[in-house]
């Protein structure tokens, strides 16, 4: 394949003009495949055209859906992607590769694929499930109406699995999050410097909850609970240490201050011992009784309820 590389531009070309790859392979004396893999070395989008003639299936119906024009983008075969639109009542645009359409393996914007389950009338959390809003993302989205009168998409799964309860409008915002402690920019920043600290409480605990003893997932992951001492607190006492006034703003320390600053809470963390790994759900519902303050005897507390329900 190496000697035809230098070949690549003028294949390009040719092919942009009409040859088909077979064609263009039979011009210099090689095969279709080894001019797709010189294209593929080279990185060149190319056409897949048929009897040397792109196949125009402009404002064609296949099934729901409608050809609208052809795009200048290929998949990773080199296919060509056509836009269409489909007729339900999403009226969706989206692009599929004449292939797909020709064969019948795509008739519809996932629109008929049958309801396995039917979850109109039923409430989740805030949420009382209206009906099939008919939008597909590519699951079923339901629309749902919540307790304060708000009407909310949301998709089959969202609801299934409790990530989705309210339209927002219970979700705790300000100083109502447990992780509240101020607006300011340096906090936001220091806590981003705690990595270190909190890896090495999730490594110590083997990445396990230390509540239920699971692994986290994607929809409700491990966070790291200040067991002795609320960041907040640690993060006062450093500012004290250091004989620094609180800001809002990073740039109004200077790079030593800042420095010193993140060393003694990095340093103040230790001290203090490593944190808990918790799951996100517990660790809400942790500060939602506890509010903000986090001392060990409230958390031993908290700890032996869960384990108890949990038997």
């Amino acid at each position: 394949m190496k000697e035809f590389l230098i070949f690549g531009q003028e294949w390009f070309e040719l092919n942009q003009k009409g040859y088909s790859l077979r064609k263009i392979g039979k011009l210099y004396g090689t095969t279709h495949k080894t001019v797709g893999r010189v294209f593929d070395f080279l990185k060149l989008s190319r056409i897949n055209w048929y009897n040397n003639e792109l196949i125009n299936i402009t404002n064609q119906k296949f099934g729901q859906i409608t050809v609208i024009n052809i795009l200048n983008e290929t998949d990773h075969n080199g296919k060509r992607y056509w836009l269409c639109y489909c007729s339900c009542n999403s009226n969706k645009q989206f692009k599929v590769i004449s292939s797909d359409l020709r064969r019948g393996r795509k008739t519809h914007c996932g629109c008929n694929f049958p309801l396995k389950n039917d979850l109109s009338g039923q409430t989740f959390g805030y949420l009382t499930v209206v009906k099939d809003s008919g939008e597909r993302s590519p699951l079923v989205m339901w629309q749902t109406k919540c307790t304060c009168g708000k009407t909310h998409p949301v998709s089959t799964s969202d609801l299934i699995s409790g990530h989705t309860k309210s339209c927002g409008c219970k979700r705790p915002k300000g100083e109502e999050h447990y992780k509240w402690s101020g607006s300011s920019e340096i906090k936001l920043y220091l806590r981003g410097k705690l990595k270190e600290w909190k890896k090495d409480s999730l490594n110590y605990a083997s990445y396990r909850c230390v509540i239920s003893g699971e692994v986290g997932n994607r929809k409700d992951p491990l966070e790291v609970h200040h067991l002795f001492k609320s960041f907040s607190s640690i993060y006062h006492e450093s500012l004290e240490l250091c004989k620094l006034e609180e800001v809002s703003n990073i740039g109004e320390y200077t790079k030593e201050e800042l420095d010193l600053l993140i060393h003694t809470l990095i340093s103040k963390h230790y001290e203090y011992g490593l944190g808990v790994p918790i799951k996100r759900s517990l660790h809400l519902e942790y500060h939602h009784f506890f509010k903000k303050e986090s001392p060990s005897g409230n958390f031993e507390e908290f700890l032996r309820l869960k384990r108890s329900e949990l038997k």
